[in-house]
This record gives structure tokens, C-alpha cells and sequence, in this order.
């Protein structure tokens, strides 16, 4: 199972359907919102080197034996550097919500940049490699539906994403005039290129700035220049 999310409501609502899972691992795969230095090119997915991280006084602890095995295995692709980390708001939100609802299960972080298409091959072979490792994997993914857009353009690209989440179809080509404009396209495409994770999405809630709404709806009356959608969602059985 993948569930989706972003702000803190939609993370709610995801946890809420993935509880009763019973993972032995857990892969945060989040946007990376930095450049990407120079001196740390050509890696453009980043992981951390410390045994975890702490919020609000409570450890987080991260599954420092893969990370090892897999900067090693993916070097210089996949990286371990604690300064992107540490500037991702995401992590820091998600984190507490998985120690909530998943006690000391390990967290292995990851941080993707804008991919191209053979950037993502990699991507999905390092995913692919961690599925074989661990048998009970939750993937967690931080996204949006779509870049900070006026109306209509900002209604138009999110349901393009959620569209192609629900059919299962590819998030990299903008085809037939609609855009995939979604800050983490990148991870989710490299999950949907494994076999067992093509599937469809379910969708179960829809947020703006002003909370949950029952669809995509215009921003054309409101005050708000520019806005973003976010949902939540997950893939996969629900149950332990």
C-alpha cells in the first residue's frame, strides 16, 4: 500500500485507512523543493546519514543498515546528505503521524528532484530493490495535486493528476493539452513502473486552503490569486 499525502488534514485521512497495516518498514518519499548543489550533483535522490531524527523531544529512527546498502549499491545517484532533509517541512510533519500510528517501525526517507525519464528507471530499480529486501513495506509519498496556480489552471492540473492516479496511467507526458504540475510526479512515477505497484488509486478526500471539499471545485470567487489542491489517497489492501 502507498498512501498519499500532504498537508496535515490528508495525512489524517491517510493514516486513518493504512492503520491497521503492520509494516516492517516505512518509506517517506518526499519533493525535493532545494536546488541541488553543485558539489553534490549527480545525485538527485537524497537520504540521511544519521541513525534519526528528533521532533518535539520524541527520536525518529531511520533504517541506517538499508540506507547504507543502498548508497552504496546507488552511489552517486542517491545520496546521503542531512541538509536537504532537514529544510523538508513534509518529513518533519510526517514523521510524528507515522510514530503515532506505527510505533518504532523505521523510516527510511527519501527525497527525489524533477526526474527525467531515465533518472526515474533508476529510481524505480532502487524502490524495486527495496521491496525485495523487505517484504512488508508501507510507502509513504508527499505530494500535491498541483504547482501554486490561479483558477482554472490550478483545478485543470490537479484533476489531470488524479485522473491518471485512478486509471493507473503514466504522470511524466503531458499529452492531449492537459500538465501534470504535481511537486512530486517523479516518486510517483517510479512506483507506478513497478509491477506490483501499478495499480489504481483510491481517492478519499479532496483539500484547499480552507479545508476538506467534496470535489475540485473553480477558486474563481474567492481572494486567493493562486492556490493548490491537495488529496489524499492510498493503493493496496487496507487490512493487516
Amino acid at each position: 500500500m502507498q498512501p498519499i499525502s500532504f498537508h496535515w488534514k490528508p495525512c489524517i485521512e491517510v493514516f486513518s485507512v493504512a492503520g491497521n497495516l503492520s509494516p516492517s518498514l516505512i518509506v517517506f518519499l518526499g519533493p525535493l523543493h532545494q536546488e541541488v548543489l553543485q558539489a553534490d550533483e549527480p545525485a538527485f535522490l537524497f537520504t540521511s546519514r544519521m541513525e534519526g531524527i528528533t521532533i518535539a523531544g520524541r527520536e525518529h529512527r531511520f533504517a541506517t543498515t538499508l540506507i547504507g546498502e543502498l548508497s552504496a549499491a546507488y552511489a552517486p545517484v542517491f545520496a546521503q546528505e542531512d541538509s536537504y532533509l532537514i529544510e523538508e517541512a513534509a518529513l518533519e510533519l510526517t514523521l510524528p503521524m507515522i510514530h503515532s500510528y506505527f510505533g518504532d517501525v523505521p523510516v527510511l526517507p527519501i527525497l527525489a528532484s524533477s526526474c527525467t525519464s531515465e533518472q526515474i528507471k533508476t529510481y524505480q530499480k532502487l524502490l524495486e530493490s527495496v521491496v525485495e529486501k523487505e517484504k512488508n513495506v508501507l510507502f509513504i509519498v508527499s505530494s500535491n495535486a498541483n504547482a501554486l496556480l490561479p483558477s482554472p489552471q490550478a483545478e485543470e492540473d490537479a484533476r489531470t493528476f488524479i485522473s491518471r492516479l485512478q486509471t493507473g496511467a503514466g504522470l511524466l507526458e503531458n499529452r492531449r493539452g492537459e500538465r501534470i504540475s504535481s511537486c512530486n510526479s517523479s516518486s510517483l512515477e517510479a512506483l507506478r513502473q513497478i509491477r506490483a505497484l501499478s495499480g489504481k488509486w483510491t481517492i478519499n478526500g479532496y483539500f484547499d486552503k480552507q479545508g476538506e471539499q467534496p470535489e475540485i471545485t473553480s477558486h474563481n470567487d474567492t481572494k486567493e490569486k493562486k492556490h493548490v489542491w491537495h488529496i489524499s489517497a492510498y493503493q493496496g489492501e487496507t487490512n493487516a
